[in-house]
């Protein structure tokens, strides 16, 4: 009986040493998940401290300093529903976020477009720390709203077909296509990933588009294919810049820190002339713009001695050297983030901004360039605009229509390509002019007439059916309502009761003059009926 009491007592005892060598033994793990998330999270590696922080929370109740890290770390990495119920788990056990986590939430609320969040968490962020001129912008922005969607008929957005499920950002016009970035997945046996996002580094692709000549309209993307036009570069290539004719670049290397480097076309392949004398392994510079030129550079960086984040930058090209980078100002940067300047027609600064009051996430505004300075930025407003990040814009020399980079569908670095027209005509719309005729088909212009008391009938060609008519004046002049967007013939019949059916050509795009001057030949439109009673 001694011994096998002995035997249990060695036993229990044994269980018990065992039971507190492996709780010391997880406590030991945990603690070292912790140490590792922190160290991430110190080296903005926000990927891994979340992973890590999330292996020290899971199934437990997460303490508040924990709540406030994974918050942090999850707005950096643009996961907004995770950062909201991060800082709400927080708010249960203490009633004030810190200033940053305040914004943040309000923020978060913004780029998941719940407003009515925002604005809650944007004038608690104001009761709790005093004025902030720039919270205060964004916080009259969302409760004016509205008029961020006053032009959005204008504009006509619509996402590129060469879209992939991973990141496509940055698309530039070139040559017969489009040159992008992007970090999709290749078919390869061996395949390089940034060990920060476990995903593909960021590459070139192009495209090539067919055009309707008629209507100067792209109408279909081809496969897109890896861009190996680059030669040996010693970097991953980043947002990047045409100028001189599309037959030089200057573009961004990543690698530790972004910089700048300025390549040259050399038959059909890129090759690296020069690096910008102002890269540093201390901060980045990246995102450049540059005039056709090539002597006027924009760029974005968060050099020592801006007003904080990314701030936009301008360097001038002076005697075959980059002068010092300067400060564009607060009129342009704010303490948050500015970034992807775009130069069009060398006159107006596109770029996007975070600080800037918006409608959440990065918002793209564009301010014209004066000699003294910039105007007040211009939000563009919806749709180019969205609660998501829209950013990296380039737009044809006509104003017309351009592309963008924005992650409205998917969220976080989920980023699509976009395509838009701008400045579109909106409906109903009136446009005035003078009818007028001539007998005969041979005759010259000196011929026309005014073509008085005529009936118009204005004809939707797709419905077949009549949408307005009217009688011209004496002089022929007439006011025609156009009342929504189709293809448009008109009948005119005469005093006489002849038939004439011209064609209307309508604006795609607005303009200032929208007076129209047609013009019907007797002798060749009218109808055989007519022809009939004359004989």
């Amino acid at each position: 009986m001694r011994l096998v009491r002995y035997i249990m007592t060695i036993a229990i005892a044994t269980l018990a040493t065992f039971e507190g060598f492996a709780q010391e033994t997880v406590f030991a793990l945990l603690k070292s998940d912790r140490q590792r998330a922190d160290e991430y999270f110190q080296e903005k590696n926000f990927e891994s401290a979340l992973r890590y922080y999330s292996s020290v929370s899971k199934g437990r109740n997460i303490s508040p300093e924990i709540a406030l890290q994974i918050g942090e770390s999850s707005f950096y990495l643009k996961k907004y529903i995770q950062a909201v119920h991060a800082y709400e788990s927080f708010l249960k056990s203490n009633s004030t976020l810190p200033q940053k986590n305040r914004y943040q939430l309000a923020e978060a609320f913004a780029s998941l477009g719940d407003y009515a969040s925002a604005i809650a968490q944007y004038r608690k962020y104001l009761e709790e720390f005093g004025e902030d001129p720039v919270v205060f912008k964004k916080l009259w922005r969302l409760t004016n709203i509205q008029f961020l969607y006053e032009d959005s008929s204008h504009f006509a957005v619509r996402p590129l077909s060469v879209n992939s499920s991973e990141g496509d950002l940055f698309v530039r016009p070139y040559q017969n296509g489009f040159l992008f970035l992007s970090n999709r997945k290749e078919t390869r046996v061996v395949e390089k990933v940034d060990a920060t996002t476990n995903k593909p580094f960021y590459r070139l692709y192009y495209t090539t588009s067919t055009v309707d000549s008629v209507q100067n309209e792209m109408v279909r993307l081809a496969r897109p294919s890896k861009y190996a036009n680059m030669g040996s570069l010693r970097f991953h290539p980043g947002a990047f810049a045409f100028y001189a004719g599309q037959t030089k670049m200057v573009v961004t290397m990543l690698n530790r820190q972004s910089g700048l480097a300025f390549a040259e076309k050399k038959g059909n392949e890129w090759r690296i002339v020069s690096e910008f004398s102002f890269n540093s392994s201390s901060y980045s510079i990246s995102d450049p713009a540059i005039n056709e030129a090539g002597t006027v550079l924009y760029f974005s960086s968060d050099k020592p001695g801006g007003f904080g984040g990314k701030d936009l930058y301008r360097s001038m090209l002076i005697e075959g050297r980059w002068s010092a980078p300067v400060n564009l100002g607060e009129t342009i940067n704010t303490k948050y983030d500015e970034v992807s300047p775009y130069l069009h027609n060398d006159r107006t600064l596109y770029f996007s901004s975070d600080g800037q009051a918006g409608m959440g996430g990065l918002d793209i505004f564009k301010s014209e360039i004066l000699a003294d300075g910039f105007e007040e930025p211009k939000n563009m407003g919806f749709p180019l605009n969205s609660s998501a990040d829209d950013f990296g814009i380039s737009i044809d020399p006509g104003n017309r229509k351009g592309v963008f980079t924005s992650n409205r569908i998917g969220g976080g670095f989920n980023d699509d390509l976009f395509e838009f027209d701008m400045d579109l005509q909106v409906y109903p719309f009136v446009i005035d002019g003078t009818l007028r005729f001539k007998e005969f088909s041979w005759s010259d212009s000196s011929a026309l007439q005014n073509f008085g008391r005529a009936r118009l009938y204005v004809i939707d060609a797709i419905r077949n059916v009549v949408v307005f008519e009217q009688t011209t004046d004496k002089d022929g002049k007439f006011e025609i309502t156009i009342p929504y967007f189709s293809l448009y013939k008109i009948r005119v019949v005469g005093q006489d009761n002849h038939e004439n059916i011209v064609s209307l050509e309508l604006p795609k795009h607005r303009t200032e003059h929208t007076t129209h001057d047609i013009v019907v030949v007797k002798d060749a439109f009218k109808t055989p009926d007519n022809n009939q009673k004359e004989k």
